[in-house]
């Protein structure tokens, strides 16, 4: 399993299709959404790694990635909703 605060790098592995997008959860410590990544070969580090150094091989199309922000931000949205997350 493979977790990340991040909405950016989310949408990006969701895209990317590099790893499954298994559940979205609220971290009880700071009430943000937390994105769960099914991982089985323990590459999320590394994908994670090469998305914050703007690596070629994590390009991806512009309007292509719009659109999976916009997705996985409304699927983030519904969690945070339906768990009652403060989110001052």
């Amino acid at each position: 399993m493979f977790t990340t605060q991040s909405l950016p790098l989310a949408a990006y592995l969701y895209l990317a299709r590099k790893l499954r997008l298994s559940n979205i959860q609220v971290n009880q410590s700071n009430a943000n959404a937390e994105f769960c990544f099914d991982d089985p070969h323990s590459l999320g580090p590394e994908l994670e790694t090469a998305f914050l150094n703007n690596e070629n091989s994590t390009l991806v199309p512009p309007n292509d990635y719009y659109n999976a922000i916009k997705f996985v931000r409304g699927k983030m949205q519904r969690v945070l909703n339906s768990k009652g997350a403060n989110r001052g």
